[in-house]
């Protein structure tokens, strides 16, 4: 996981205790949601908040788990997707829901698909691996030369008479 660490400096010794006692948090989420407990409920256990949770669960999937695993839990999360999404169509499509049961139905569809596309990293910015050329510079320069004769030369003194 990149960027900035969300854990205590390492090298202060009052902050190991904070960070075992948050991998041990992100550990035990994780797995309550393995057994399919909701996010609300892990909140209410672990006495925090469901973004806190869901930020446990990240960091312990990305960080902690075999890449099996990972994968495992993606699909599972991902098919949990899928089913409150066809849950949300099926309201959508009723004749016997209310414009705004199928309104409250899309805007849930829409925190699906932004929960989706988080999950599975289709927000992120697209890294890109650009790599310097020297050579790149000196065309550069060539090509400015042909344009612009260097200082100094008779193209670049000026008549002012």
């Amino acid at each position: 996981m990149g960027g900035v660490s969300t854990y205590p400096d390492p090298s202060d010794p009052s902050g190991t205790i904070e960070r075992i006692a948050q991998v041990d948090a992100e550990k035990e989420a994780l797995e309550l949601r393995l057994k399919h407990w909701s996010i609300a409920d892990i909140a209410e256990i672990q006495h925090c908040s469901i973004p806190t949770v869901r930020s446990r669960i990240e960091r312990a999937i990305q960080d902690r788990i075999p890449e099996e695993t990972r994968v495992a839990i993606r699909k599972m999360e991902g098919d949990r997707l899928d089913r409150l999404e066809r849950f949300q169509w099926l309201i959508i499509e009723s004749g016997a829901t209310t414009l705004a049961e199928k309104q409250d139905a899309v805007a849930t569809m829409l925190r699906i698909k932004e929960r989706r596309a988080r999950m599975f990293g289709l927000d992120m910015p697209v890294k890109l691996d650009v790599k310097y050329s020297d050579t790149m510079d000196q065309e550069i320069e060539a090509l400015m030369m042909q344009l612009a004769p260097p200082l100094g030369s008779e193209a670049d003194t000026t008549i002012d008479e």
